[in-house]
């Protein structure tokens, strides 16, 4: 029985997939093969802070045994490259005790296949050529890809002892293998208000985003399978992923293991892994810190010992940003920041298509300053909580920004607010950037105009799984994101749903409501399919990046994106907690 499943140019061999009779991802992926009666099961485990994959074969059924032989298929690349056939790699393996291990190029680290009980390797090298990978078909890029393995591993299956196979840079010694599953429920914490399976599965698979890097820092990756670690995407989910989701220390030990690459206030946005190149080409990175940081005081308390370490880093960030410290913002003499030129995309819609920013929003963008006056307000509140002396001049801009902020931004004929400021005025485009003038703890807006802002979000924005990024009345607006790399990135922000602007949105919708707990079984209706039925599709166990503008809504980008999930846990976290309250 071929159990492999590979694209060929006009073929699919072998057709390994129709001898699947189950799938599923609990507690981890696995497919069980059917093979006459005999029931193989094959998992794919990844556990924290490993730089491995294993695989566990079990037997069921009435087969004591079977034979088993193992074909690894090398690519050994990074995420945004495809493998071809060449000179350079080395086909050589050196046999280990149980495993072997192969050094494919020079100047990278070693490969290790190793086992927790005797297999055979037969050494065979060969290339095996133009496998076609579909959905980069779609994506436009290259698709074909020559895979390099190095030979056989061969062994006997038995019902009383699963096999597990670990692929990693690192040699792990004897694999016993027994205790991997019980490893993997042991990092995982549930929360009280959990209410459903989707959910459980969620917030249990929520923990594949955690990494260690190669300084002994935790982070956070953006998402599978193309993205790092990014600053903005980290401080966004750090409060859905951690401390919704009990696994406060971890995002305690991110938040401060962040305040390291601060410099001149600025978080990076992108972390190369390398210290010293990072990228601090974000105005935005360092004010969701504030934000993030300003969730855990929340929690934990403004005279805990957390409030008291994160205070020097608002401090800092809140000094560097009025005091034009940055480098790249301006804080005027209304306390309003500005940043950029039509050449620059420096907040989160930053996509740029055929060589040019698809949505500048240089000068005085809505977001950034609604995040800004929280980081001022928080400041000050700080301040006065552990009896320290604040920032001169800050508190008198507090006072004033928010007249100054409904004058830059709110449009009375229109009903919302503008989405950037700049030479050419307004920008009275409907965007989902003013929730956050709404939703965050402390907003520039009065109660009638969070209202309004509430109202037309609502109705022109809402789909049940996000915020559109732009009102399908703009002349701009992109139904679909497909195409080619340029094509989509064009649609990225011009319409295509966000699923992690939900957390701010019914952060918004519950705050400025009459009656929360009927508008909390109100958002758990109309947010059904995001909360639910999503995590079943796509990126199993998880929420995609994005979704198209239209329905059905097709689900696109990365399979399973950190702040995707991070938010929407805490949506429903937020939506619990109000159902729950007398």
């Amino acid at each position: 029985y071929s159990l492999a499943t590979n694209y060929y140019p006009g073929a699919v061999h072998p057709e390994g997939y129709s001898f699947i009779e189950e799938s599923g991802f609990e507690p981890c992926p696995y497919h069980v093969y059917d093979l006459d009666g005999v029931r193989l099961r094959r998992e794919v485990i990844m556990l924290r802070d490993e730089t491995a994959v294993y695989l566990r074969y079990t037997l069921e059924g009435p087969a004591p045994e079977i034979q088993l032989q193992l074909k690894p298929l090398i690519c050994f690349r990074d995420s945004h490259s495809l493998s071809a056939e060449n000179m350079h790699l080395r086909p050589k393996c050196k046999r280990l005790d149980y495993g072997i291990r192969m050094t494919p190029y020079d100047g990278m680290p070693s490969l290790y296949i190793q086992h927790n009980h005797p297999l055979e390797f037969f050494a065979g090298p060969c290339w095996e050529h133009r496998l076609e990978l579909p959905r980069e078909t779609e994506r436009g890029f290259d698709f074909h890809e020559d895979r390099f393995y190095p030979g056989i591993l061969e062994g006997t299956l038995s019902k009383d002892k699963p096999l597990v196979i670990r692929i990693g840079i690192e040699n792990a010694g004897h694999i016993d293998g027994h205790g991997i599953i019980d490893e993997l429920h042991s990092s995982r914490k549930e929360s009280e208000l959990i209410v459903s399976k989707q959910e459980r599965r969620l917030r249990q698979h929520a923990d594949m985003f955690f990494v260690e890097n190669d300084y002994g820092k935790h982070e956070i990756l953006a998402g599978y399978p193309w993205f790092g670690a990014w600053g903005r995407d980290t401080m966004i989910a750090v409060p859905g992923l951690c401390l919704y989701n009990n696994q406060v220390d971890i995002g305690e030990k991110i938040l401060f293991d962040a305040a390291g690459l601060l410099k001149n206030g600025l978080l990076p946005n992108t972390l190369a892994g390398i210290q010293g190149n990072e990228a601090y080409n974000s105005i935005d990175a360092s004010m969701w810190y504030t934000w993030a940081l300003h969730e855990y005081i929340d929690k934990l308390g403004f005279k805990s010992d957390f409030a008291k370490r994160a205070f020097p880093i608002i401090k800092d960030i809140v000094e560097s940003y009025a005091f034009n410290k940055t480098g790249i913002t301006h804080c005027d003499e209304r306390g309003l920041i500005s940043s950029g030129d039509a050449t620059t995309q420096l907040t989160w819609m930053d996509a740029r298509a055929w060589g040019k920013p698809v949505t500048p929003r240089y000068g005085f963008p809505v977001e950034i300053n609604a995040l800004w006056y929280n980081a001022m307000r928080l400041h000050l509140k700080l301040c006065k909580k552990l009896r320290r002396k604040a920032l001169g001049g800050i508190e008198a801009l507090a006072e004033h920004f928010p007249g100054h902020f409904q004058e830059m931004f709110w449009m009375d004929d229109l009903g919302f607010c503008a989405d950037v400021h700049n030479r050419f005025g307004r920008d009275p485009s409907m965007r989902p950037n003013q929730i956050f003038a709404v939703s965050l703890p402390f907003s520039p807006l009065d109660e009638k105009q969070q209202r309004l802002v509430i109202t037309n979000v609502q109705l022109e924005l809402l789909t049940p799984y996000g915020l559109l990024t732009l009102s399908p009345k703009h002349p701009d607006y992109c139904a679909h994101y497909e195409g080619g790399p340029d094509q989509r990135d064009a649609a990225y922000h011009q319409g295509t749903v966000w699923p992690w602007l939900i957390g701010s949105f019914v952060s918004a919708r519950l705050k400025i409501s009459a009656d929360p707990k009927h508008r909390a079984r109100d958002l758990n209706r109309k947010l059904h399919r995001l909360f639910n039925d999503n995590v079943n599709e796509y990126g199993l166990g998880s929420i995609a990046e994005i979704f198209d503008a239209e329905e059905p809504h097709q689900p696109r980008g990365c399979v399973a994106q950190a702040w995707s999930v991070a938010e929407v846990i805490r949506a429903k976290s937020i939506i619990a907690a109000v159902e729950a309250s007398e």
